[in-house]
């Protein structure tokens, strides 16, 4: 067996290749093509195993590693840090650090879903994506007309058909009108491009089972349902809800001496799409059953509407974990059980 250490760089990479007895066999520069490696696979001439981390289009390299029949290991790049940092950098370092590693099976690794899977995530977050920049001109929207003396205070949502029709009955002086003539002009853009995109999330997420397991989830509708079921790919691969949650970053950071336990703000490195979702769920939850509504008011009064709402959004990715491990649907759940669960 060959270990590969591959600092993987935009269009080239620093390989450092080690033998069982943890030699160097070979270190240089290769060109992040998948005829170099085939080349360096036939002149190790053995079976290799591979490592690259989470950096920029690591899935690219990863399908062609492994297609070539390199067993690769993606590391998690900030675990790693911990690891190994060091005050000297560079590729060749990087590398052999890698490759050391690899063979003493220290590598983090992160878990890489099904290539569909992949696929589907880009469709998904590409609407996420999507969405933000349609909020941000919305924004834009709002300053522009506050800029100017409109007043958009008696509607509830200005980008609304009477909201809108309002909007082009202002007469803005000079390029102030242009500018707000493009900028509606760019969310009525972005509007067409995310229903297009609708239609495309249906198609890559079809015949996908979580789907309709959350959807029977209160709060979720059909994009986070689709969204969960993408970003989770397999829950067999959390063995607790407490994991799940923390891979939600719905737990706080812990920290103890002796006998203190020391909590602070939620884990930061965790799954943002996951967190977004499930927060934004456990609101619809709380206004619509009284399970996640007495869940809420009762931490809110001790801690705060930020606690309580991460707190029921935790709730919710533990329900949703038992779902899909047991592949059933949502079952309402009543008062009594709130309050047994605070």
């Amino acid at each position: 067996m060959y270990y590969l250490g591959i600092d993987l760089h935009k269009h080239k990479s620093y390989v450092t290749a080690l033998n069982e007895a943890g030699q160097e066999i070979f270190k240089g520069v290769l060109r992040n093509e998948q005829k170099e490696f085939e080349a360096l696979l036939v002149r190790l001439n053995g079976k290799c195993k591979g490592v690259i981390e989470t950096t920029y289009n690591w899935e690219k390299m990863y399908d062609a590693l492994t297609g070539i029949g390199i067993e690769t290991v993606v590391a998690h790049a900030y675990k790693l840090r911990v690891i190994a940092e060091s005050q000297i950098k560079n590729d060749k370092r990087d590398s052999a650090v890698l490759a050391k590693l690899l063979r003493a099976d220290m590598i983090p690794a992160i878990y890489i879903a099904p290539r569909e899977i992949r696929l589907a995530r880009n469709v998904l977050r590409e609407r996420v994506f999507l969405i933000s920049k349609r909020t941000s001109f919305k924004n834009r929207i709002h300053v522009t007309l506050d800029r100017n003396g409109v007043d958009t205070s008696r509607y509830t949502d200005i980008f609304g058909s009477t909201g809108r029709k309002y909007i082009s009955m202002q007469e803005l002086e000079g390029t102030e009108q242009e500018l707000l003539d493009y900028q509606l002009a760019s969310i009525d853009y972005l509007g067409t491009v995310i229903k297009e995109i609708d239609a495309l999330i249906k198609n890559v997420t079809a015949g996908n089972n979580y789907v309709e397991l959350i959807m029977s989830t209160p709060g979720f509708g059909e994009f986070f349902s689709r969204l969960v079921a993408v970003e989770v790919s397999d829950i067999k691969r959390f063995l607790s809800p407490e994991r799940f949650a923390s891979y939600c970053g719905l737990v706080p950071m812990e920290s103890s001496s002796g006998e203190a336990i020391h909590r602070g703000p939620v884990v930061k490195h965790s799954n943002k799409y996951l967190k977004w979702a499930f927060v934004e769920a456990a609101w619809t939850a709380v206004r619509t059953e009284p399970y996640y509504r007495d869940i809420y008011y009762s931490i809110k009064a001790r801690r705060g509407s930020n606690k309580a709402i991460v707190a029921v959004a935790r709730k919710l990715s533990e329900v949703v974990y038992k779902m899909l491990k047991e592949n059933r649907s949502y079952k309402y759940r009543d008062k009594m059980a709130a309050l047994r669960s605070v």
